[in-house]
C-alpha cells in the first residue's frame, strides 16, 4: 500500500520507502569518510578536509534523526570517527588562518615569525590527524553503526527529530546572549538542513516534514552563523602560544590585528543575536495525534 505524506501542502508519495533502509545512507557516508581518510594523508588539501568534515556532519545528523526511532539507544557516532573529525578540524583551522595571514601581510603587516610558528603547529596537527586516521578500524566502525540502525524511518521519528531541533532553536532565540548560543543555533539549524538534504539528494524524495516554508533564508542564516564561527576561530589564533618567540614589533602588530578582530566579532555577535529572531521555523503538531493513536 502506498503511504502519503505532505510537504508544504503537496502530497508526497512514500511508496518504496521500506526499501530505503537507513543502512544505505549510513553506508554511503561511511564509504565516503573512508575514501577521504585514505586520500588526505598524501595531500592534506583544504577541499578534501572540508568534504570529510561535511560528510561527517551529514552522517551525524542522520544518526541523530535515526535515534528518534525506538530501540536505538546505543546508536552513536563511534569515538574513532569523532577523533578524526576533531583532528581534521584543527588542520582546517590552521590552514585557513595561515591563508588569512598571507592576506593580512598584503594589506597590513608581514608576520614572519608568527607564520613560522603556525606552520609548525600545522605540521604537528597533520601528524596527529594521520595517527587518528590510522587508528580507525573501518569494519568495526561500520558494524557498530549498522547494527544499531532502525529497520526503517517512520513518520513519528522524523517529526520528533524536527520538533526537537525546532524547540531547541526557539529556546535559544528567547534566551540567546552569548557567543556559544549562536554556535548552538547554527548546529541545530545545520542538523535540520542536513536531514532534509539526505531525503532530497540521497533518497530522492522531498523531506516530508520541513520546518520552513522557504529554505533560502534558513540557509542564508546558517551561512552567516558559519562565517561568525570562522571569525571567532581567527580571534582565538591571535592569542599565540609562541609569544616568547615573536619579536616585540611583530607582537604589537598581532595585538593591533587582534583588537580589530575582537571589535569585528563583537559587532557581528550583536547583530546576529538580533537577527536570529528572524528565523521562522515551525513544529509538526500531528506528532501528538500520532502518539495518541499509539504510532
Amino acid at each position: 500500500m502506498t503511504r502519503l505524506g505532505t510537504n508544504g501542502g503537496k502530497v508526497v508519495s512514500f511508496a518504496g520507502m521500506k526499501q530505503r533502509h537507513p543502512g544505505r545512507i549510513a553506508g554511503k557516508y561511511l564509504r565516503s569518510l573512508e575514501k577521504y581518510c585514505k586520500r588526505i594523508p598524501g595531500s592534506f588539501t583544504i577541499e578534501d578536509i572540508h568534504d570529510l568534515r561535511v560528510d561527517y556532519k551529514r552522517l551525524r545528523a542522520f544518526i541523530r534523526l535515526c535515534k528518534e526511532a525506538p530501540r536505538t539507544g546505543n546508536l552513536q557516532m563511534p569515538d574513532p570517527l569523532r577523533e578524526v573529525y576533531k583532528a581534521a578540524g584543527s588542520v582546517r583551522d590552521h590552514q585557513l588562518f595561515l591563508a588569512k595571514i598571507t592576506l593580512f601581510a598584503k594589506v597590513q603587516y608581514a608576520l614572519p615569525q608568527f607564520t613560522r610558528c603556525l606552520q609548525q603547529q600545522l605540521f604537528r596537527a597533520k601528524e596527529f590527524l594521520v595517527k587518528k586516521i590510522e587508528k580507525v578500524e573501518w569494519p568495526r566502525v561500520c558494524k557498530s553503526i549498522e547494527e544499531e540502525l532502525p529497520a526503517a524511518l517512520h513518520d513519528s521519528a522524523i517529526r520528533q527529530f524536527v520538533n526537537r531541533k525546532v524547540a531547541a532553536i526557539h529556546i535559544l532565540q528567547l534566551a540567546a546572549e552569548r557567543e556559544e548560543d549562536l554556535h548552538d543555533v547554527r548546529k541545530n539549524v545545520k542538523d535540520l538542513l542536513h536531514g532534509a538534504r539526505i531525503f532530497d539528494h540521497d533518497w530522492n524524495v522531498p523531506f516530508p516534514f520541513p520546518a520552513w516554508k522557504n529554505e533560502k533564508p534558513i540557509n542564508d542564516m546558517a551561512e552567516r552563523l558559519g562565517d561568525f564561527n570562522d571569525e571567532c576561530i581567527t580571534l582565538s589564533f591571535l592569542e599565540p602560544e609562541c609569544c616568547d618567540k615573536i619579536p616585540p614589533e611583530e607582537r604589537n602588530n598581532i595585538d593591533t590585528w587582534r583588537s580589530m578582530q575582537l571589535q569585528q566579532v563583537e559587532t557581528d555577535k550583536k547583530r546576529l543575536l538580533q537577527d536570529i529572531h528572524q528565523i521562522r521555523l515551525s513544529t509538526h503538531n500531528s506528532l501528538i495525534k500520532d502518539a495518541a493513536k499509539g504510532l
